[in-house]
Formats: C-alpha cells, sequence, structure tokens
C-alpha cells in the first residue's frame, strides 16, 4: 500500500492533528535510520558472510512479524521466535522494518540462535541461505505479503491472528492478500475460535492455536516476591485486579473506570503499552484505585501477577 494511501486512511479514521503528528514523528524517526540504511550496502558483503556460516546446514525460520523486536511488549511473533530457536539445529531471522524501537545495520545478534535482520535487505536472502537445511517463513500480517516473491523458501506458516479490521490501514486489498496466504500457506494457525472458522473454506492445513503464556516462567515463580512497584499499594485494597498486555481501542476503559468508582476498595492495576494514545483517558480520570504502569520486561510479570487477586481481560465485546 502506497504512503499516500495509507495517509488518508490514517486521517479518516484519526484526524487531522493525529496524522500531523504521526507525519511528524515518522519523519524523525526515518532520519533516524537513515545512517544506519546508507551503511548497510558498504557492509553486505561482510554481513551476508557471517549469517551464511551461522545458517549452514540449519534449520532457518523467517520471522515476518507486525512489530519490532524492542517493542516494549512481548507478544506473540517474539515467543514463537524464542522457541523456534530453542530447538535443535535451527536459526531464527526477525524481519524488522525498524518502524519504531529497532535501529540497527543489517542484522544484530539477540542470542546465540536469534537475529534480527533489516528488511530493507531481503533480497540478500538466497546469497545468505544458499547452503540452509531448511526455510520455513512464519508470516504475521497482509503488508508484507510482497517480501515472498524476492527470496526462495521451502516452507510457509501464516498466523492469523487478529480480525483484519483491526489491523492498521484496513482495506480491500487486505482481504485479498489475506485469502491468497490462507490458499497458499503450508499451515495456517489461527489464535481464535471464530477466526478459525472464516480460515476453514479457505486454508490448506489449519490448526486453532490460542495465544497463551509462558508456562515454565511463571509456574516456577508461583512463590515469588511481589514487586516493589506495587507490593505496598495491593495492602490497601480488599481486591486487586490486574491487566498486562495491549492498550487501544479495543480496551474497554469505560467498563473498568466505572467498576472503579463504584468500589473504591477495589484496585486496578494495568501493565502495558499504549499503541494509540487511548490510555490518555485514564489519566484524565484522575481515579486513586486505577494505577497504569507503562510495559515492564516479561520476566518481571510473575512478580505482579503475584500481587492480583483477579486477572481479568477486559476487551470491548464486538
Amino acid at each position: 500500500m502506497g504512503i499516500l494511501k495509507r495517509g488518508r486512511l490514517f486521517f479518516r479514521k484519526r484526524g487531522f492533528v493525529a496524522t500531523v503528528k504521526q507525519t511528524a514523528d515518522k519523519c524523525v524517526r526515518q532520519l533516524k535510520k537513515t545512517p544506519n540504511a546508507c551503511k548497510e550496502r558498504l557492509v553486505r558483503k561482510k554481513h551476508i558472510k557471517l549469517l551464511r556460516e551461522v545458517t549452514v546446514g540449519k534449520e532457518v525460520y523467517i520471522v515476518i512479524p507486525c512489530n519490532d523486536w524492542a517493542l516494549p511488549l512481548f507478544q506473540r511473533p517474539h515467543q514463537i521466535s524464542k522457541n523456534l530457536s530453542s530447538m535443535e539445529n535451527s536459526v531464527v531471522l526477525f524481519i524488522s522494518d525498524q518502524a519504531r524501537y529497532d535501529n540497527f545495520c543489517f542484522t544484530k545478534k539477540v542470542t546465540q540462535s536469534i537475529y534480527l535482520f533489516s528488511l530493507r535487505m531481503v533480497s540478500t536472502l538466497d546469497k545468505i541461505l544458499a547452503d540452509s537445511k531448511q526455510v520455513t517463513v512464519v508470516m504475521y500480517w497482509t503488508r508484507h505479503y510482497n517480501l515472498l516473491s524476492k527470496f526462495q523458501y521451502d516452507k510457509l506458516v501464516y498466523e492469523y491472528v487478529d480480525e483484519l479490521q483491526l489491523l492498521p490501514y484496513y482495506d480491500e486489498k487486505m482481504e485479498i492478500t489475506h485469502r491468497e496466504l490462507l490458499e497458499n500457506a503450508d499451515l495456517t494457525l489461527a489464535t481464535a475460535d471464530e477466526l478459525y472458522k472464516k480460515a476453514v473454506p479457505f486454508a490448506k492445513k489449519l490448526i486453532l492455536s490460542p495465544n497463551a503464556a509462558d508456562y515454565e516462567l511463571f509456574s516456577t515463580q508461583r512463590d515469588c516476591a511481589i514487586n516493589p512497584m506495587i507490593s505496598e499499594l495491593v495492602k490497601e485494597y480488599s481486591c486487586v485486579l490486574g491487566y498486562y498486555g495491549a492498550f487501544a481501542f479495543w480496551f474497554d476503559y469505560d467498563l473498568v473506570l466505572e467498576t472503579a468508582r463504584r468500589n473504591k476498595d477495589w484496585l486496578f492495576i494495568l501493565i502495558g503499552y499504549d499503541y494509540d494514545g487511548t490510555v490518555s483517558c485514564i489519566h484524565k480520570a484522575s481515579l486513586s484505585n486505577v494505577l497504569f504502569i507503562e510495559s515492564r520486561p516479561y520476566s518481571e510479570l510473575p512478580s505482579f501477577v503475584r500481587g492480583f487477586d483477579i486477572q481479568v481481560i477486559p476487551f470491548v465485546i464486538n
């Protein structure tokens, strides 16, 4: 989708002020990325050689997500990458378009088996993966569909994670591309029952694979100390309700705020990442029993959960 069309869609959805702010923000981010973007062509031979040595004889998984690796919210693409990389003889190349939080030149090592890879250099993948054992692509959204024509791969996995209408810059073309991915993918993973039902008529092979948590992380820390950010505060309330995750228009702010007003002895602890600025309504409400905490490292979550009496997912029913 062209930049002008994306701009028009954003303008219709968010208005003039938000569009100007978004455009200015994007220009600043683009300027910050320019040095690395220019440098990539100068160092490509070095990085191609490095990655070719890393991937020779390996099962390579090219994960094409819908967000940066350094996004301050550890989500499904990160979890999938982490688990794929833990398998024997495997390497993960996490394709980043460096939209906001990533900024690197060509490639960046995350762990022994996970490497960030610049979307700008996708055309070099065939040289890099020439000696790999098998190449499997794991794709998360339709906007990157055109990348599949730029390199060779053996298997395609399509993660159908959300209603398309919820995704940025939704349009008719997204529906067409989505249908093609369902029909061409060797495996489609649907994260919810409704998505599964919609995919059944078109998907070649389909599995229901709901979102989940890292069982090992949470089960081994059942008795950990309550995080010091909330340890004293939770003692003041009869019931502590907690949420961790994304905040956007699908979060039912009205429900949470009204419940908090009616129950002064309940504390809501809301932790996560504000995708679209909607968290501002929590700040405006200024309720002493509603606490918003910006995203914390995934490894810290058990210490917050330890302070909750009830965990909730208060999404709008739509």
